[in-house]
């Protein structure tokens, strides 16, 4: 792909590869001009963009030809993808098991050879967790760096904390030039993406978990012992030592993200009017008896989250009339609950940062399980803060593909780096493919 690209325009952007005639494809939350932009929505049901999101500009200026638009979880607020206009999308190693969410359109597509290239957004592991299900590589940038502008239907905002606009490929090299692009050539000299990496001089730490958390499964066998075998690698060939590390806070994986998504939406209108695409509100207790008879306008993960957004409404409406009647309208300070996971944000982020540095990275699982069986997320709802945790602390994050278990699922870890670091941690991701042989395709025929 690279090697066919004109030599003037390749100096004329030498960190920001150029993407002449280069095929890829959008999930439906980055929409493109006159293509559908339905959020999974019923009540958007035929409505296209009329303008670009900026990521997508930026890669028609760099060349790229837009193949369409793929399917997300409703609102892009689930990591399965199901909604009730598109329906579901399934996983190409096995159609039974999901391909992940929210980006899971593109993953399945690109796993299958529909596309050279995709991109995706990644709130809470968007990206990196359908790239992990459909053994891919995937990449969460640096936060702050890629514009999310036109990214969401109902926000249109410049940057974002959690939300980071970025590759999917079946190649580890690709993920730097798509993501040259995506991020323009001051955010591509910001992650120094030109510069070489000596894989033996990167420090190699090793986290096998999110130490003791009992909010998410425990890590499968099969995903320990890929874990450290990429760890055996780096010490192997490298002749390098790498450290396992326990971090503490990361307990609180979950509470500091919802957290942060509190923090970041404290603006948006509550799901159960997302819902009805701010045009009043949905009434929950219909959807779900038309979700029970059958008949359902909405999936069953958003109206139990609506469910639970107007439950927690209520009791605050409850809590601060008590406090009117008790004269405690004061008592409006931030809550010893927010602060508290608030100083956990601040002593997780500052101790990782410290741990990697300018020249570190950390091996941390993916997910604690393979692709699940369609619908197995609403037994296990929070197993997404293995990769959402990261959204919340802001550092760059690589999935790599290592191979297939004997049921034929995809193997894979997470590379985290410091701040602005992504350069370390594709070159990383490049040399286990190297090694361990990347993407698999999941058919014989091609």
């Amino acid at each position: 792909m690279r090697r066919h690209l004109p030599t003037v325009a390749a100096r004329r952007k030498p960190t920001v590869a150029v993407m002449l005639q280069l095929f890829t494809a959008v999930l439906r939350l980055a929409p493109s001009d006159w293509l559908p932009h339905t959020g999974g929505l019923v009540a958007r049901a035929g409505i296209v963009s009329c303008r670009d999101a900026q990521v997508v500009a930026n890669l028609k200026r760099a060349g790229a030809v837009l193949l369409g638009s793929t399917n997300i979880s409703e609102l892009g607020m689930w990591w399965d993808s199901d909604n009730p206009v598109y329906g579901r999308t399934s996983n190409p190693y096995d159609t039974r098991r999901s391909p992940g969410g929210s980006s899971g359109g593109e993953a399945a597509l690109l796993c299958a050879c529909g596309t050279p290239l995709s991109v995706g957004t990644d709130t809470g592991g968007s990206i990196r967790t359908p790239a992990f299900f459909c053994g891919l590589f995937g990449h969460k940038p640096t936060a702050g760096v890629v514009s999310v502008r036109g990214c969401n239907i109902h926000q249109d905002a410049e940057s974002s904390v959690l939300q980071c606009p970025g590759p999917l490929a079946r190649h580890a090299a690709d993920l730097r030039l798509v993501l040259g692009v995506l991020a323009g050539e001051r955010g591509a000299h910001a992650l120094s993406l030109g510069q070489k990496v000596n894989p033996g001089g990167v420090e190699v730490f090793s986290l096998e978990g999110d130490t003791d958390g009992v909010l998410t499964s425990a890590l499968s066998r099969d995903l320990l012992r890929v874990q450290r075998a990429a760890a055996r690698h780096f010490q192997h060939t490298y002749d390098c030592t790498v450290k396992k590390v326990r971090i503490p806070g990361l307990q609180w994986s979950y509470q500091i993200w919802r957290e942060k998504l509190a923090e970041e939406t404290q603006d948006d209108t509550p799901i159960y009017e997302q819902l009805a695409d701010n045009k009043g509100e949905i009434n929950v207790g219909t959807e779900i008896t038309r979700w029970l008879l059958g008949r359902p306008r909405h999936t069953l993960a958003s109206l139990g989250q609506a469910l639970l957004a107007k439950g927690v409404a209520e009791m605050q409406f409850l809590g601060d009339q008590k406090k009117v009647l008790l004269g405690r309208e004061a008592a409006a300070s931030p809550s010893k609950r927010k602060a508290h996971v608030d100083a956990q944000w601040k002593a997780l982020q500052m101790r990782i940062q410290r741990l990697l540095g300018h020249n570190g990275v950390l091996l941390y699982p993916s997910h604690p399980t393979q692709a699940p069986y369609h619908g197995e997320s609403l037994f296990r709802p929070l197993n997404f803060t293995y990769s959402a945790i990261f959204n919340a602390l802001g550092f760059p994050v690589t999935q790599v593909p290592l191979g297939l278990a004997p049921n034929g699922l995809p193997l894979g870890i997470q590379i985290v780096g410091g701040m602005h670091q992504d350069h370390l941690t594709i070159a990383m991701a490049e040399d286990l493919e190297r090694h361990f042989g990347g993407w698999v395709c999941p058919s014989r025929i091609l």
